[in-house]
């Protein structure tokens, strides 16, 4: 019996040394996957580090492109508009703009994001289409990369933007001002820019404070917009447009009213007594070489346009009122010489109505008529 029983125990302790062996190697083979799949998804340091320090260079493709076009998702807010111009067709802006997509070969370990280079990795290349002149950023040139490969790219432009404006309402006029962004080198069908949604945000917003007190702003939208130059020439791209409205009170207090001022000056020649010829002319003829004069300081203001502008229409409209008026004097004081005082007499009642209702009827046109 001792025999067997030892025996017993020594094909237990086998078994049980069997076992034990069995759980190390499980729990050695568990560790070795675990070490392996750590070391598969490396920092994203060391992914840029050994690619800098190999012969290749950076896998700068698109990202899933053999899946169809790379969503990216835009927020861009209009900060300021500092000012527009007419006459040289551009305005100032100051604008930013935030890019997200996701890259899956630049998921790393990790619990923070990192920042890289632009250069170092793929991204669509934005440009401002319609900048005039130079263009400043205010951000570095890098990317946020997060843990899951996703990328957020964030810049601040400020310079001229070029627009083209109808200033046929001119000064009662309203405009889209318009900040174009596009892909270089990828088209609709391999870029897809979509609006982000944020904080009630679609796409993006204005601020509410802008740096112009001459202009109201009556809209904004953003959104995925191509951008096609020519023929069949395109690139991707969006826009974020603005629409804004000209504040009238300035050009009625700096234009109109002087204006107004200089052809009811000139209706005085129709009071004045006949036999003063020299004082009658002397005030039609000062009231037109004013108005020519006022002409002059308002062609600063605007472009050389192929069309009248609504303001246009207003100063021409005076200008000839003033023009009839010396011509109207004149014709009074020639039956005045020849003793026609009945006709003189009616010519100068005649148009101390008739100027007044012109002029009136020519302001109510520039005020309510639609160009």
């Amino acid at each position: 019996r001792g025999h067997i029983l030892n025996l017993l125990l020594l094909i237990c302790n086998r078994h049980i040394l069997l076992f034990i062996c069995l759980i190390g190697l499980l729990i050695s083979g568990t560790s070795a996957l675990a070490t392996t799949a750590v070391q598969d998804k490396p920092s994203l340091k060391s992914k840029i580090s050994e690619e800098s320090k190999s012969d290749s260079k950076p896998d700068l493709r698109r990202p899933n492109a053999l899946l169809g076009p790379t969503v990216i998702h835009f927020l861009g807010i209009i900060l300021d508009i500092d000012s527009v111009n007419a006459k040289t067709q551009n305005f100032d802006a100051n604008v930013y703009v935030e890019l997200r997509w996701e890259d899956e070969r630049l998921a790393f370990s990790g619990d923070s994001h990192q920042n890289v280079n632009l250069n170092e990795i793929w991204n669509p290349r934005l440009v401002l289409i319609n900048q005039q002149g130079k263009l400043n950023t205010a951000l570095p040139n890098i990317a946020e990369v997060s843990p899951d490969g996703t990328v957020i790219l964030r810049q601040r432009f400020t310079g001229k933007l070029s627009q083209i404006m109808n200033l046929e309402s001119f000064p009662m006029d309203e405009h889209l001002f318009a900040v174009r962004f596009a892909a270089v080198g990828y088209n609709e069908e391999q870029l897809k820019f979509v609006p982000d949604f944020r904080n009630g945000l679609h796409g993006g917003g204005i601020a509410k404070d802008l740096s112009l007190p001459d202009w109201e702003v009556t809209g904004f939208e953003a959104k995925s917009s191509p951008f096609q130059p020519v023929g069949k020439v395109s690139m991707a791209g969006f826009v974020l447009q603005s629409s804004a409205k000209r504040h009238l009170a300035y050009y009625l207090w700096q234009i109109v009213l002087p204006f107004s001022v200089v052809i009811v000056m000139s209706w005085g020649a129709f009071w004045i007594s006949r036999e003063q010829l020299g004082v009658r002319i002397g005030f039609a003829t000062s009231s037109v070489l004013t108005l020519i004069a006022h002409r002059f300081v308002l062609s600063t203001l605007l472009p050389g346009l192929s069309y009248m502008t609504r303001l246009d229409y207003f100063t021409v409209g005076g200008t000839v009122l003033v023009l009839s008026a010396l011509v109207t004097v004149v014709l009074g004081s020639c039956y005045a010489n020849k003793k026609d005082a009945a006709t003189a007499k009616w010519i100068d009642i005649f148009a101390r109505i008739c100027f007044p209702t012109l002029y009136l009827i020519i302001l109510i046109i520039f005020l309510h008529i639609e160009f």
